[in-house]
């Protein structure tokens, strides 16, 4: 879907504003093999007469590709997130009188709210959170 979206949607416009139709068609010719001194004007044809090319075209439209699925990916991890905060924050259980707001460990919410001694490899688990 991706892949679809990015060759089929976007880079038809971004190549027509640049000049060139096609990003994958963007490549270097590093060595032009049987046949010297032959102009290729497409990486297909390249490829063909067995030429040693460096595709940069196609590299640039999976790393258009791979920062539209990073960029959607981010909207829809924040959105979810702030969902399920907003869920919480309606219909979640509220804190008792006295017992800390946010988000604890469970050894140290038990500890807490027991009075219990916290032993220091406890309490150096406490130190990441």
């Amino acid at each position: 879907m991706a892949k679809s979206l990015v060759d089929d949607i976007i880079m038809p416009p971004v190549g027509w504003l640049l000049g060139s139709s096609d990003f994958s068609d963007l490549f270097w010719v590093l060595d032009p093999g049987p046949k010297e001194g032959i102009e290729f004007t497409t990486l297909a044809a390249a490829q063909a007469a067995g030429a040693v090319t460096v595709n940069y075209g196609k590299f640039l439209n999976n790393l258009i590709a791979l920062f539209l699925v990073a960029v959607v990916m981010f909207i829809l991890i924040r959105t979810v997130n702030r969902a399920e905060e907003e869920l919480e924050e309606r219909f979640g259980d509220k804190p008792e009188p006295g017992e800390p707001t946010e988000k604890k460990c469970r050894l140290l919410q038990l500890t807490q709210r027991s009075g219990d001694f916290i032993p220091e490899s406890a309490r150096l688990l406490t130190l990441f959170h």
